[in-house]
């Protein structure tokens, strides 16, 4: 992810891997450019006050996390609908089982909600 450079410009990755049936590791790791003249170890100015502000922030999801489950067909925004069902299409891949229909997971594959899921 990308933050809007007029902050301060940073890239943060993350990552996910499952541990077990019910748990998953989150790791994320941010980077900011550097203040002019900062050449230390440490963040300085706007990056420090950015990277500190994020790690508290993060912290308010940690409550959402802990209590999710797995829904075989989400309720999507809209907005994220396509992206999120061709990731499990694509994950999916790594499961056991029958392979996924287009229509699987509550979404075609264009990304619109799918009228038939609604019904199962």
């Amino acid at each position: 992810m990308r933050f809007p450079s007029e902050l301060v410009a940073t890239v943060q990755v993350t990552g996910q891997t499952p541990v077990d049936e019910d748990y998953t590791d989150y790791f994320y790791t941010q980077a900011s450019v550097r203040e002019p003249g900062d050449t230390g170890d440490v963040p300085t100015g706007r990056a420090a006050r950015f990277l500190a502000l994020q790690q508290e922030v993060i912290k308010q999801d940690f409550f959402t996390w802990e209590n999710m489950k797995y829904l075989e067909k989400p309720n999507l925004a809209p907005e994220e609908a396509h992206d999120y069902a061709a990731l499990r299409r694509w994950a999916h891949r790594f499961y056991p089982g029958t392979q996924p229909s287009p229509s699987d997971f509550g979404y075609t594959a264009d990304g619109a909600p799918d009228p038939a899921a609604a019904k199962a």
